[in-house]
């Protein structure tokens, strides 16, 4: 599928097209019969007076109680009071809840055509288009072409099928109808066109806001910013084999010496040997003949470039991708000799042009080739296979929109729970569907900004296509067969769409991402984040909307962990309780079951193995329990110590253990495995590679805090926190002066100073919670973040 971050352009600019071309211009359509109620809707239009303010915004963009949009058959129905858009469905569900009569039926239709490339033209690389046999077999090029006609239609409640239809007339600014509209109508329709051109602008200066924010965090961060290739450490005194090799400027003469693949070509700057790059994920790519041929020359002659990509600039600068293949290098590197190595082989750079796109153009790419190949191939990329993929209630999809991966999987394990589904009308019986609509009814006066409403929409969707309208035959999982029978699959006023080469059902919750996340960038932009702190987020937020409600599902994952402390020099201890939603669990590496046959699978050797057919990579399996042992309860491998331990009672320096268990449980447990672990070398966050299975039953009995015993002496506070100031010597003084000039409070930057001996060590305390002498399970956030 294309990227989401490109279709919410492209989506934008065929709308905003759409009301441009088909919205402004004189009616194209031809006329209709006079509707039976025409006297009713001029008198309904002649007594409509809109109360709205000149800055009230439109919510055209998608019904809050489906996920239908004008693109559906039957459109949005916009009230003309509020000037929220609704399906067809729930129009009369508005009408009840705010008494209006006047809606305007706004109607998008797509069309979608492959358009024949004359012969004479050749498209550009970056272009997307299609090759396609005829009945004679020649092969003909083609492009994707799609325009969008709009419509709108004046319409009166109930009478939703028939109305009087009117555009904007681009010349005069005035309103064109097929028959004659009260002028305190036409005047009303005038200033209905006038928001939608504020709305278009409001939208686009939301996401160019966002989209400032989203840069200035990442050059704050130092991170996603593309690097210029450097330049290869090979290239000055390249090799070159006088070996007689000469290579045509021609793109048709250039193939794989391996496979005789035509495309993905690598030639190898010291041989002239022509071989294709390495397989993708999806089998595409080539063979990865061009790297086997640096491995079977001795690993000598490292440099190749992409065939396909070598041209001259305007300004008359080479540029063609270049890749290292020894392992010092192991990337995209710069050639400045490449001209000189590419005559070395008869190529001339004037006689090169780009034909073939670069790998990060492939990448972007790589997904967008298969949308189309099913209306080329009538199946999957290869021609081979025909999809058959189930949808039904339950088996909803969501699309991802950018890098929301995150939030779909949060959204869809959370609509898996019970009381979630309970909450949010998650079913199909009668009870339910009753209870869904009530809401509705009830909802606020803005149920698009509301979390609630739109968790019980997202719901719907998910479980109960078939109360919006959708008709599927749970029993028949071929697309082909459900849409026998249901021809509306892919347009019905649900919402839902059918997306993708193999027809997979889903909806996009946009408006539950803007509920939830409005003044939460990192939320509402296309990055990834942490999956951990998005479920912690919205587990947050549905506490918050709830408040006290006795069904809210969002304090099933609370529970509090008990944190016990034991100073050794004084025999005293420290009890600490800290609500949480999610349990930390370290991994365990050198527990692993099959530690041999990892050693043994690192230490083979690759240089017999078949490139074609490598071995199945061995990973270290960890047993769950062996994670529950080293991070819960008082076994001695759970304990952390702390050798250079400040005793508060004391004032000396000497050892604590700490130990984690839970005060209470959960109904349902969230475990994170931290498989992140701080390199010693590099102090950078590494990720460890393992598996570890998780039993269906767990008994945790063994891990339950027993708080204060009697036996036990209970440090005070106050000599702890006397201590601490007292016994700050210069040496901490000054850390705690380096890491507040970070940007990191007062407070944390003393107990950070008082549990480390130097500033990285400290910094580090900060950062990582598995550092903590203080039994404190979260990293401290800069103030500078804050601002």
């Amino acid at each position: 599928m294309a990227d989401e971050n490109e279709k919410a352009k492209i989506g934008a600019a065929t709308e905003a097209e759409a009301e441009t071309e088909t919205r402004t211009g004189s009616p194209a359509y031809e006329k209709q019969p006079q509707p039976q109620h025409y006297d009713a809707l001029v008198a309904a239009s002649s007594a409509f007076s809109a109360q709205n303010s000149p800055n009230k915004p439109v919510f055209k963009q998608e019904c809050p109680f489906s996920f239908a949009t004008q693109f559906n058959p039957d459109g949005l129905y916009l009230n003309l009071a509020t000037l929220q858009g609704y399906g067809k469905n729930f129009v009369g569900i508005d009408h009840d809840r705010t008494g209006n009569l006047m809606y305007v039926q706004l109607q998008n239709v797509i069309e979608q055509k492959l358009v024949e490339i004359p012969e004479d033209e050749q498209p550009s690389p970056f272009e997307q288009y299609f090759v396609k046999k005829n009945e004679e077999g020649k092969e003909i090029m083609y492009r994707p072409v799609t325009k969008i006609h709009g419509t709108n239609t004046l319409i009166m409640y109930p009478h939703l099928n028939e109305g009087v239809r009117f555009a904007l007339n681009a010349n005069s600014g005035e309103i064109d109808s097929e028959y004659e509209l009260p002028e305190t109508m036409l005047q009303v329709l005038k200033d209905l066109f006038g928001r939608f051109e504020a709305e278009n602008r409001r939208r686009e200066m939301e996401r160019l806001q966002i989209q400032k924010q989203l840069e200035a965090q990442r050059a704050n961060a130092g991170q996603y910013q593309k690097k210029a290739a450097p330049v290869s450490k090979f290239a000055k005194d390249l090799v070159q084999l006088d070996n007689g090799v000469k290579i045509s400027s021609q793109p048709t003469t250039w193939k794989c010496a391996d496979s005789g693949l035509t495309e993905n070509l690598w030639l190898n700057l010291s041989t002239g040997y022509i071989g294709s790059g390495r397989p993708q994920w999806d089998g595409s790519g080539g063979t990865g003949a061009a790297l086997r041929h640096y491995e079977d020359t001795g690993r000598q002659y490292p440099l190749c470039v992409k065939l396909g990509t070598i041209t001259q600039s305007a300004s008359g600068m080479p540029m063609a991708e270049v890749y290292s293949y020894d392992n010092t290098e192991d990337c995209m590197v710069t050639d400045p000799y490449i001209e000189k190595h590419l005559d070395h082989f008869g190529l001339k750079l004037e006689d090169l042009e780009k034909t073939e796109k670069t790998l990060e153009e492939q990448e972007g790419a790589l997904i967008d080739r298969y949308i189309y190949s099913e209306i080329l191939m009538d199946g999957d990329a290869s021609g081979e296979t025909k999809l058959e993929p189930y949808y039904a209630g339950g088996n909803i999809g969501l699309v991802n929109m950018g890098n929301t991966c995150y939030q779909n999987s949060v959204l869809q394990v959370l609509l898996s729970l019970e009381d979630f589904q309970r909450r949010y009308y998650y079913g199909t019986n009668d009870n339910v569907r009753e209870q869904r609509y009530n809401s509705f009814r009830s909802a606020p006066i803005e149920p698009y900004s509301s979390l609630t409403m739109q968790m019980i929409k997202l719901a719907a969707a998910i479980s109960d296509p078939e109360a919006l309208g959708v008709k599927f035959d749970a029993s028949k999982t071929s697309t082909e067969e459900n849409e026998k029978e249901n021809k509306e699959v892919e347009t019905d006023e649900s919402g839902l769409k059918v997306i993708g080469h193999d027809h997979r059902v889903a909806v996009a919750p946009r408006m539950l991402r803007e509920a939830a996340c409005s003044l939460h960038y990192d939320y509402m932009g296309n990055e990834q984040q942490d999956c951990v702190e998005y479920f912690r987020f919205m587990i947050n937020k549905f506490v918050e909307t709830d408040g006290m409600r006795p069904d809210s599902p969002g304090f099933d994952f609370a529970h509090v962990v008990e944190e016990r402390l034991f100073d050794q020099q004084s025999q005293q201890v420290k009890y600490k309780y800290t609500p949480s939603s999610v349990l930390q669990l370290v991994v365990p590496i050198h527990k692993a079951t099959n530690l041999k046959e990892v050693n043994a699978f690192k230490q083979r050797d690759k240089s017999k193995e078949d490139p074609k057919n490598k071995p199945r990579a061995v990973l270290p399996n960890i047993p769950f329990q062996e994670c529950l042992k080293h991070s819960l309860g008082m076994d001695p491998n759970a304990q952390q110590t702390i050798v250079d331990y400040i005793s508060p009672v004391t004032g000396e320096r000497g050892i604590a253990t700490q130990t984690v268990q839970l005060s209470t449980f959960p109904k349902y447990l969230c475990v994170q495995l931290r498989r992140f672990i701080m390199d010693e070398k590099t102090y950078q966050p590494v990720k460890t590679v393992c598996e570890v299975e998780v039993p269906r039953i767990l008994d945790l009995q063994q891990y339950r805090g027993k708080g204060p015993q009697e036996h036990e002496v209970i440090i005070q506070e106050r000599n702890e926190e006397e201590t601490a100031e007292k016994e700050l010597p210069a040496a901490k003084k000054a850390m705690v002066e380096q890491l507040m000039m970070m940007g990191f409070p007062e407070d944390e930057c003393k107990e950070a100073a008082l549990a480390c001996n130097n500033v990285d060590a400290a910094m580090n305390w900060l950062f990582d919670p598995s550092t903590r002498v203080d039994g404190s399970n979260s990293p401290v956030i800069r103030t500078s973040t804050l601002v």
